[in-house]
């Protein structure tokens, strides 16, 4: 009798190990979809108009205005510039990011070299919510780069010159990728 009761005990504290663990995971993925939600942007300007609704520009440009995403990754491949530490891991010749649901602003890839012109061929897709792509050199507005297509943006007179790529989204649905060469 001693030898099952032992068992009996050893099974049930593994279950309730398995439970809390359980229930940990779920409150884990519960708490990142309430987060998620509670500091995404709702579009309010229809399907049709990605233009965004909430977001400024003064909010695009300032260094740094927080985000959150839902169901994304980024990739990054090729050379690294002289970027400032705070941007190295957007500092690659190409990058890509999507996300299922984007909403606040982010850094596609950053570029600091001693050249002095900068192209950069840069490609998106939206399919819902808001999204825009603007170009800042040493923190100030250079360009916006249309959304929805692939368009080259060549920048002259760039050299030691910080060059971001920033998207900003209110609960966007999109993929956005971008390579640069520069001379």
């Amino acid at each position: 009798m001693g030898l099952r009761k032992k068992v009996r005990k050893e099974a049930i504290i593994i279950l309730c190990v398995c439970a809390a663990i359980l229930i940990y995971v779920l409150w884990r993925i519960l708490s990142a979809v309430l987060y998620h939600s509670n500091n995404s942007f709702i579009d309010t300007n229809g399907e049709a108009d990605y233009s965004l609704a909430t977001l400024t520009l003064e909010d695009i440009l300032d260094e740094w205005y927080g985000y959150t995403m839902f169901a994304s990754g980024s990739y990054g491949e090729g050379d690294s510039t002289n970027v400032d530490h705070e941007w190295e891991g957007e500092d690659r010749d190409s990058r890509s990011i999507h996300a299922k649901s984007f909403s606040g602003v982010t850094v596609l890839q950053a570029t600091k070299t001693d050249c002095e012109t900068l192209t950069l061929d840069i490609t998106s897709t939206v399919e819902s919510g808001n999204f825009r792509i603007v170009i800042t050199v040493d923190g100030a507005y250079y360009c916006d780069v249309e959304i929805n297509k692939t368009t080259q943006v060549v920048l002259n007179d760039i050299q030691n010159k910080t060059v971001l790529i920033k998207l900003a989204g209110e609960s966007a649905k999109f993929r956005a990728e971008v390579s640069r060469t520069y001379e």
